[in-house]
C-alpha cells in the first residue's frame, strides 16, 4: 500500500517504530535488497517485531512467541522501508490484546454476537481427518469475545477473538477458524486502514476462489498510460526470458484485482512465483501485484537454502509450504488454466469500467449493495496508537477466505460453489476442487 505521507512524516514513523521510542517495537536491518529483476527500479526490505514494545507486559498472548515479520517490496527505497515497519506493526498489533478486551461467553448468551455460523466454514470431511486443528463452530460452547462495530446495524458487536487476533493456542472450541492476517490493514489515517482492511478480504477471496475452482482470468492488455518503472519492469522479465503475467480478474463488487505470474523455465528450484492485489487504482493494483512477486522470490530464496520442500499437498501449513511447493519445475503445468487463457481485457477498457467513490462510506455502501456485510474491529495497541498509526481488522462472512493449510481450505463454504459455477457455467463440487496447494505466499 502506498502510504501517500510526506517524506517527512515516512521518516518520523519508520525513526518511531525502530529507534525512538523508549522500547521499540520494530527491527528493521539497514541494508536494502533491490528487487531480485528490475534492476534499478526496485527495493526489498524486511523488519521484524522485537517483542519490547510496551504492551507486551500485559497484553501479549503467552504463549505466542514465534517471529513476527513484515516486508516491504517498491520502487522507492524509503517506501519499502515503511512498508516494512508498517506491516511488522501491523503483525504486532494482531497478536496483542489487553485482558480487560476478552470475555469468555457462549455464543447464545450474548445478545450482540455476530452470526458466526454464516462465515465461512470446513467441510465435514476436512473437520472429521484434522479434527486436532479444525472444527465447527457451536453456539453453546465458550469462546474468548472482543468488540467490534457492524456497519449493517451500526452498532457495536462481540467477535470471536480467534477471527480478530493472532491466537497462539486457540481454545478447542474456537477451531472453527485458523488466525491469518487477512483483513487487517494499518495507515496513519484510520478510513484509510479501514480502505485496505477492506480491499485485503476482497482481494483473498480473488486468491482462493480462483486457485480452489481453477477460474480462468484475463490477461492484461497495457494499451493505456503505464509509469515506466511497471512498463521497465515487464520488459526486463521478457529480455531474460522470465516473462511477467499480469491477469485481471472480473471486477467483482466495482474493484479490480490483478494477479502476477512469473516463471523461470530454465531454473531447477524455484520457477514459478505468484502475486495478487486489489486496488481501487488500477495501476497501484498492477504495481502491488508485480511487488508481491518480489517478495515471494526473496522469501522463497530464503526458505529453499534452509527448508525442504514439504513432500505432498496434505503436509503444507505454513505460509510458504504450498508457495515452496508449487514453485518446484514438476509443477509449471499447475498454472496453464492461467497462461493458456484465451481472455483478455484492455487496461483502458477495464479503467473505463470501474465505477468511481466518492470516500469510504460510498464505497462501503456499494458493497453492502451488492450484497456483502461488514464487521469492523479496531485492534491498534497503545504504543502502537502513539506512533500514529491505526490498526483494524475487517470481517467480510460472505466472502472466501485465504488457507495455507491445504487439510484446512474452508471447503464447506458456499461462495466458493456459487462463485464457480457462475463463472464456469456449470455445476462445479467438491470433486473439482484444484488438489494442488495454494502457492501464494
Amino acid at each position: 500500500m502506498r502510504l501517500q505521507n510526506r517524506p517527512s512524516d515516512d521518516v518520523r514513523i519508520i525513526k518511531n517504530l525502530t529507534e525512538e521510542s523508549l522500547a521499540p517495537i520494530v527491527d528493521c536491518p539497514l541494508d536494502l535488497r533491490r528487487h531480485p529483476f528490475s534492476g534499478r527500479y526496485g527495493y526489498i526490505r524486511e523488519s521484524r517485531a522485537r517483542w519490547a514494545g510496551q504492551s507486551v507486559a500485559d497484553q501479549t498472548f503467552g504463549q505466542f512467541r514465534f517471529k513476527l515479520l513484515g516486508g516491504g517490496a517498491d520502487f522507492s527505497a524509503q517506501q519499502a522501508a515503511l512498508k516494512a515497519v508498517i506491516e511488522c506493526a501491523e503483525r504486532y498489533a494482531s497478536a496483542v490484546c489487553a485482558p480487560r478486551d476478552i470475555k469468555l461467553a457462549k455464543g447464545a448468551a450474548l445478545h450482540d454476537a455476530i452470526p458466526v455460523d454464516k462465515f465461512p466454514r470446513f467441510s465435514a470431511d476436512e473437520v472429521t481427518r484434522s479434527p486436532d486443528l479444525l472444527g465447527h463452530y457451536d453456539a453453546g460452547a465458550e469462546i474468548r469475545w472482543v468488540k467490534g462495530f457492524c456497519c449493517q446495524t451500526r452498532r457495536i458487536v462481540s467477535i470471536p477473538l480467534i477471527m480478530t487476533h493472532f491466537v497462539g493456542h486457540p481454545l478447542e472450541t474456537e477451531r472453527f477458524c485458523l488466525p491469518i492476517s487477512t483483513g487487517v490493514a494499518a495507515h496513519t489515517r484510520r478510513d484509510k486502514a479501514i480502505l485496505a482492511a477492506i480491499l485485503e478480504v476482497i482481494e483473498r477471496d480473488v486468491i482462493a476462489t480462483t486457485w480452489l475452482a481453477r477460474l480462468p482470468l484475463r490477461k492484461l492488455i497495457l494499451d493505456d498510460d503505464i509509469p515506466i518503472d511497471i512498463t521497465e519492469t515487464i520488459r526486463q522479465s521478457q529480455r531474460t526470458s522470465s516473462p511477467l503475467t499480469i491477469l485481471a480478474s472480473d471486477g467483482e463488487f466495482g474493484v479490480p484485482s490483478f494477479y502476477a505470474l512469473r516463471q523461470f523455465p530454465l531454473r531447477d528450484d524455484i520457477t514459478t512465483m505468484v502475486g495478487c492485489a486489489t486496488k481501487l487504482d488500477p495501476v497501484e493494483g498492477i504495481r502491488k501485484a508485480i511487488s508481491e512477486v518480489f517478495s515471494v522470490e526473496l522469501a522463497l530464496q530464503n526458505h529453499v537454502l534452509t527448508k525442504s520442500p514439504v513432500a505432498s499437498p496434505e503436509d503444507c501449513a505454513t505460509i510458504v509450504d504450498g508457495a515452496l511447493y508449487m514453485a518446484a519445475p514438476s509443477h509449471m503445468d499447475a498454472f496453464d488454466f492461467l497462461l493458456k487463457t484465451e481472455q483478455s481485457v484492455r487496461l483502458s477498457t477495464l479503467r473505463a469500467s470501474m465505477p468511481s467513490f466518492s470516500g469510504l462510506k460510498e464505497f462501503i455502501r456499494a458493497l453492502q449493495a451488492a450484497g456483502l456485510s461488514l464487521y469492523l474491529c479496531d485492534i491498534t495497541p497503545d504504543d502502537i496508537a502513539d506512533v500514529g498509526i491505526h490498526v483494524v481488522r475487517a470481517l467480510i462472512p460472505e466472502l472466501m477466505p485465504f488457507s495455507c493449510l491445504h487439510r484446512g481450505r474452508y471447503l464447506g463454504t458456499p461462495r466458493l460453489f456459487q462463485k464457480a459455477e457462475t463463472v464456469l457455467g456449470r455445476p462445479f463440487n467438491l470433486s473439482d476442487v484444484n488438489p494442488m496447494p495454494q502457492p501464494f505466499a
